[in-house]
């Protein structure tokens, strides 16, 4: 999608965004590897850290020099408030530039021509569609461009690439066990001052297992009295166990007073941000909004959303809870506890729940200290890829 003249001339267009210096930083040690030759790079960076601040600042930074003429913003997500939030924070960080920036995901891959000739192409939450045949792939594969970092098309168009990622983790791995042969620069982000990671909720006790709602009613029960007026957000799935868990987390509600709204792919019931809740209001629709502070505990249940990226206010959230009995640990760090990173809280931090099999030390233990989990997705145990990576050959 390319921003329209109506988004080039709201508000939003007249502010010219000041990155930050650890985004600079990492920016222009990307664009250094680009002009010395290595064509694809890979920006990594904790949940909610500024790695979008990173790529804009790189587009700005590239565009300014005139190593590119144009820049892509390719997601392989289909969720539109996300797709709304990259346009909104394109407008924010390179309003001069939106001419010649386009934001495209899954939704738009059917009705899009690339021009790969001088320009950077960005792949953001690189590890949403990693697996090979899916449709990312092959969108970018009528190009000659594929994220394992073969340069040939890149090389013969003059282009550039970039994967973003807060969980690379198949794609460190191909790289470690030399499972391409192409090189990548790989590009760390450092946390800026007073960011609030997964490692600090662990460290402050923070980071707790989930049990069953259904089991241990009276235990959530208290969770919900002693939390006072937030939000408590869960995540539960169609399974039979969580739906269980529901019937008994509404009866609870129910008895209590305490509303139950839904933010799901198919009913939305709350707006997470202002803008959301602007947009529903010129369609006749007024939804509270995670932005203000609720008059008593409000449980929210989210299906298919709030992943990879999304930005959550975090104000006024209670607590939030992983439900699945069992995920993928970069599932589980993209998901709700990724949202709850960052660096703008109210008065008291948010406690993260996550399924016990999540906290084993091979698992989240193992992301904390900076090494790859032992479950993620295309990949094995032995921290070397399935075979089905977009990242190995």
């Amino acid at each position: 999608m390319t921003l329209t003249a109506r988004d080039r001339k709201s508000p939003l267009s007249l502010l010219r965004k000041m990155f930050h210096p650890n985004q600079m930083c990492a920016a222009a040690n990307i664009r250094s590897s680009f002009l010395s030759g290595t064509l694809c790079a890979l920006l990594s960076a904790k949940c909610q850290s500024g790695k979008t601040g990173t790529f804009q600042s790189l587009i700005r930074q590239m565009l300014d020099a005139g190593d590119i003429t144009h820049a892509y913003i390719i997601c392989g997500s289909s969720e539109t408030e996300l797709k709304k939030q990259a346009v909104s924070d394109t407008l924010n960080s390179n309003a001069m530039y939106t001419h010649c920036i386009e934001v495209i995901f899954h939704q738009d891959f059917k009705h899009t021509e690339l021009d790969i000739t001088r320009a950077l192409i960005i792949v953001d939450e690189s590890h949403m569609v990693q697996t090979r045949g899916q449709q990312l792939h092959l969108f970018l594969a009528k190009y000659g461009v594929f994220l394992d970092g073969n340069p040939a098309a890149l090389l013969e168009k003059n282009a550039y690439l970039l994967s973003v990622d807060a969980t690379p983790y198949s794609e460190i791995a191909a790289l470690r066990m030399e499972e391409t042969p192409f090189v990548k620069h790989v590009e760390e982000l450092a946390a800026g001052d007073g960011y609030y990671g997964l490692a600090e909720y662990e460290r402050d006790g923070a980071l707790l297992p989930t049990f069953s709602i259904s089991k241990a009613p009276e235990r959530f029960e208290t969770l919900l009295l002693n939390v006072g007026s937030k939000y408590v957000l869960l995540r539960l799935n169609r399974s039979k166990a969580n739906k269980e868990n529901e019937t008994v987390l509404r009866r609870i509600c129910h008895v209590r007073g305490f509303p139950v709204l839904l933010y799901t792919g198919e009913k939305t019931q709350i707006a997470v941000t202002r803008a959301e809740q602007k947009r529903f209001a010129r369609a006749g629709y007024k939804l509270p909004c995670l932005e203000d502070a609720p008059l008593v505990t409000t449980v929210v249940i989210v299906r298919g959303r709030l992943r990879a990226g999304k930005v959550v206010p975090k104000t006024h959230v209670g607590f939030v809870w992983e439900g699945a009995n069992k995920s993928k640990t970069d599932a589980v760090v993209q998901g709700l506890v990724g949202r709850m990173c960052g660096y703008a809280f109210g008065e008291k931090k948010p406690t993260l729940y996550v399924p016990v099999t999540a906290l084993i030390p091979d698992e989240l233990g193992q992301v904390l200290t900076g090494e790859l989990p032992k479950t993620a997705t295309n990949l094995r145990a032995s921290a070397v890829t399935n075979g089905k990576s977009v990242f190995s050959v």
